[in-house]
């Protein structure tokens, strides 16, 4: 019996951490039991009164990623207007056309994989903030919980 209640102390422990890194006092001299089935209460109570479940949070994508074409159409424009007015200096507009559309292109495909990473890094740091905020709301719930049974949470 003792080697179960552990393992179900541990359990609850790790369980616990993955969503609340709070910590919480007995304030009232509650028992380790008793705080087990008080933390249980406050979860399902919380989960209930938030719509959070903390262990299955799905943050999805919800802004679409432009393909970044237009990066490399504009490049080469720009590129064929600039190749084109050198090189009709030198008499020959549409090899300088060629040779710039070429070079715009290739600098658009480089601003467009630079783009595409800064969206990606930029995607990423707000499903995280997303992710903490919806934890946080959930902790709130869960703190006020384990305060009204008693407990001091930090």
């Amino acid at each position: 019996m003792k080697k179960m209640f552990v393992c179900i102390l541990v359990l609850l422990s790790f369980i616990s951490m993955t969503y609340a890194d709070l910590i919480i006092y007995p304030a009232k001299g509650q028992s380790d039991e008793q705080k087990i089935v008080d933390k249980k209460e406050c979860k399902e109570w919380a989960k209930k009164e938030t719509g959070i479940d903390p262990d299955n949070i799905v943050i999805t994508d919800t802004k679409p990623q432009s393909s970044g074409e237009h990066k490399i159409a504009g490049g080469a424009a720009a590129g064929a207007a600039m190749g084109g007015a050198l090189g009709s200096f030198n008499g020959n507009f549409g090899k300088g056309a060629a040779m710039g559309a070429t070079a715009g292109a290739i600098s658009g495909a480089f601003s467009k994989l630079k783009s595409k990473k800064r969206a990606k890094k930029q995607q990423a740091s707000q499903k995280e903030a997303k992710k903490q905020h919806i934890i946080d709301k959930f902790n709130r719930a869960y703190g006020a919980c384990l305060e009204a049974k008693g407990y001091t949470v930090k």
